[in-house]
């Protein structure tokens, strides 16, 4: 039997007062700041995690910015968050250059591009920092921002080490929690709550969107009748959820029928299974709705209000509407800023603070130069995804991808998506889901490592035997 060895006094001295800070350091966070008090005592686990775990990077990106970035105000939790954003970028790049998945390198192009867009980024946050914009504001608006470019790295490694079905679980998850927190959100803005919630998380109309466009997808072609019934779920509430607030312009989530409609060679849906579907989801709504206006509206007219206001609007009167009215005058005020820098814009962090729902409110902070680059990086990654599809087969993803591209088009004129906070987000979970489609189709030489081109996972389930370069 072996003895066991006590380390030094001066050892455990060390290790004893080093726990001792610690400890305290989290008390005294717990009671300034509870969110920043779980995250420092939970630190060492979570850094662990991020520096081992794509699948963990994933998350504290998704599930910590839904929460944290929710508030206004520039806090202590909003900078761990964005060290966290950091740290996983970062993370993810190295793994993706030193081991990439066998098919990685078809997006390479994104990486210039991405460092491009940064540059401009950089410029035109400089500028508007030296034009007066607070610091705060270029740091708190910059995250969403990083968020786009780091959406296929983290996504990417994140999608290698994952199944698709723990991803559509995940998209499935995030999509309903957003549709109730943009209700909750909208309703106490317009003070007809009836509860006592308030902004929870993150308010976004894009990520809603995209798990709706994926569960037309999956009520319909998904294996198993149990599965599509779960993806019924959000094609019934996140209407309901959107619609309820009385936003009309939340009613070109429906756009996504579009997008997915063909056929299933491409794995899209027939029309007359979307015929069926649509059928049966608008009569739940329709249900469901008036439950739901009874339980969260305070002023049951406010809906019918709103609802006059719709039809207002499609009888093509816009002459009393509040909200065209008050968008043409923004519109005009954004034309005066861009003309008053073109090229690199006021940078980010402007505006904050007065509104500028307006399509042109990218241009008045990134200019036309951030902005034309910004868009060549979108671009060309649907365009990649799109080959992948044309190249290797297509899946759920890549159709709903199709689904959120026409939702985002048509939502251009109310307002550009850009500026939605929750569209980094989805951009993330829009690359994992991809990556781990295509991960179905190779057998890796790794849990995310593989340096060649393998070919497509064989019908058995089995992997085929690796073959030894070195003969």
């Amino acid at each position: 039997m072996g003895i066991v060895r006590l380390p030094p006094i001066g050892l455990t001295f060390v290790l004893l007062a080093i726990g001792g800070a610690f400890t305290i350091a989290c008390v005294y966070a717990v009671v300034i700041d509870p969110v920043v008090g779980i995250g420092v005592t939970l630190s060492p686990l979570l850094l662990y995690a991020i520096l081992t775990r794509s699948w963990a990077r994933a998350v504290a990106v998704i599930g910590g910015g839904m929460v944290v970035l929710g508030g206004s105000e520039i806090g202590s939790s909003k900078v761990i968050y964005a060290v966290i954003v950091l740290l996983s970028t970062l993370v993810s790049a190295y793994r993706i250059m030193t081991a990439p998945p066998a098919w990685a390198p078809f997006f390479r192009p994104l990486l210039g591009l991405g460092a491009a867009f940064m540059l401009v980024l950089v410029i035109g946050a400089l500028l508007g920092v030296q034009d007066g914009t607070p610091f705060e504001a270029v740091v708190r608006q910059s995250i969403f921002y990083l968020l786009i470019i780091a959406a296929p790295l983290i996504g990417i490694d994140a999608g290698s080490a994952l199944k698709p079905q723990t991803i559509y679980a995940v998209v499935w998850s995030v999509g309903l929690i957003a549709a109730v927190g943009f209700a909750t959100d909208w309703l106490t803005r317009r003070g007809v709550s009836s509860i006592d919630v308030g902004q929870f998380v993150l308010s976004s109309l894009v990520l809603p969107a995209f798990a709706f466009s994926l569960a037309l997808v999956q009520a319909t072609l998904s294996a198993g009748a149990w599965r599509r019934v779960l993806w019924v779920v959000p094609l019934v509430v996140i209407p309901v959820a959107l619609l309820v607030t009385g936003t009309r312009t939340n009613l070109i989530v429906f756009a996504a029928v579009l997008g997915v409609i063909g056929t299933t060679s491409k794995y899209r849906v027939p029309l007359r299974r979307m015929f069926m579907l649509v059928s049966v989801c608008l009569l739940a709504g329709l249900s469901l709705f008036p439950l739901v206006v009874s339980a969260v509206v305070s002023r049951p007219e406010f809906i019918q209000q709103r609802i006059s206001y719709l039809l207002q609007l499609f009888s093509g009167n816009l002459a009393g509407d509040q909200s065209y009215a008050l968008r043409e005058q923004q519109n005009t005020t954004a034309l005066r800023l861009i003309e008053q820098r073109p090229l690199f814009g006021h940078g980010v962090g402007y505006g904050i603070g007065q509104t500028l729902d307006t399509p042109l409110a990218t241009v008045v902070k990134l200019g036309i130069v951030g902005t034309i680059s910004l868009l060549v990086f979108l671009v060309v990654a649907v365009v990649l995804i799109e080959k992948l599809g044309q190249l290797h087969g297509y899946s759920a993803a890549q159709t709903a991808v199709r689904g959120l591209i026409v939702v985002l088009f048509l939502s251009i004129p109310f307002g550009t998506p850009l500026e939605d906070h929750g569209f980094g987000f989805t951009l993330l979970l829009m690359f994992t889901a991809v990556a781990s489609e295509m991960t179905k189709r190779y057998t890796l030489s790794g849990p995310l490592i593989s340096t060649q081109r393998v070919g497509p996972r064989s019908t058995s389930g089995t992997a085929p035997s690796s073959v030894d370069s070195k003969g």
